[in-house]
């Protein structure tokens, strides 16, 4: 399969503070933080878990880098326009999908037996629409290990705590390597689309010096090493890099366990 499209690479600035600020600016940004507010809030206080993706990807996309657009050439826009797309019958649909898509993925992958520490637990599942394909992605961390969410509140006491990290990977590489992965070191169900099984965990730092090691002066680390030999980094560690937020591009990814934990409580 090939994928084609942009190439995950690294940038240091923060996602909301990147934009230089003019005095028009400056209310833009207030306006896209008060957006991300609401939705926070409303990711929060959800009691459903597709109503919990659905605001938490509403905060995500509340960024001037990510939603700025919506002002060119509308100065009224309000925080409650910037959110209005989440509301639509489409959308709320779409997000209903997804959810009752990560409950599968959840409920295959718990039937993994308990890892050895230092592996995580992993669910692929492969998408087919008109002709195209994607992956959704979950990972279980081993006990005590806990990932950030770019919008939910950090986790601080871990000892004994499972964090589920769902990622929708957006650019070409992370696909390929998603599609390497599912097709190579997992043993799919073919009437669920899902995989599952275990790769070596690694934090953050880990994660970025592994991917990093092939990167060039751009910065740019390509999933493909050498397309002659068909030479690539590796699956795991590449998507673990996704599921990190190592990669720019690949922003979307919410700590689902928070949703599960306080449901449960």
């Amino acid at each position: 399969m090939l994928f084609m499209g942009e190439t995950p690479i690294r940038i240091n600035a923060s996602e909301f503070d990147s934009i230089p600020l003019s005095k028009k600016d400056a209310s833009v940004n207030t306006i896209i933080a008060e957006a991300r507010g609401i939705a926070l809030e409303r990711t929060l206080s959800s009691t459903c878990i597709a109503d919990f993706l659905r605001y938490h990807y509403g905060a995500l996309i509340c960024t001037p880098g990510r939603i700025g657009w919506r002002f060119a050439g509308s100065p009224s826009v309000t925080a409650n326009d910037l959110l209005s797309d989440l509301e639509t019958p489409e959308q709320i649909k779409a997000f209903q999908k997804e959810g009752t898509l990560l409950k599968k993925m959840r409920a295959h992958i718990e039937n993994i037996e308990k890892p050895d520490p230092t592996q995580a637990k992993i669910a692929l599942a492969r998408i087919r629409n008109l002709g195209t394909t994607s992956y959704r992605v979950l990972v279980v961390c081993p006990p005590g290990k806990i990932i950030d969410d770019e919008v939910l509140p950090p986790k601080k006491d871990a000892q004994n705590i499972f964090t589920y990290m769902y990622c929708k990977p957006h650019s070409a590489c992370v696909q390929h390597a998603c599609d390497v992965l599912y097709k190579q070191g997992l043993k799919p169900d073919p009437h669920q689309a899902i995989a599952i099984s275990t790769i070596p965990y690694m934090d953050y730092i880990e994660t970025y010096k592994a991917v990093y090691e092939y990167s060039n002066a751009e910065h740019v680390s390509p999933f493909v090493i050498n397309i002659d030999q068909h030479e690539t980094q590796s699956p795991q560690t590449y998507v673990m890099a996704a599921v990190h937020r190592v990669f720019d591009n690949e922003w979307d990814v919410t700590r689902v366990s928070d949703f599960w934990r306080k449901a449960a409580s």
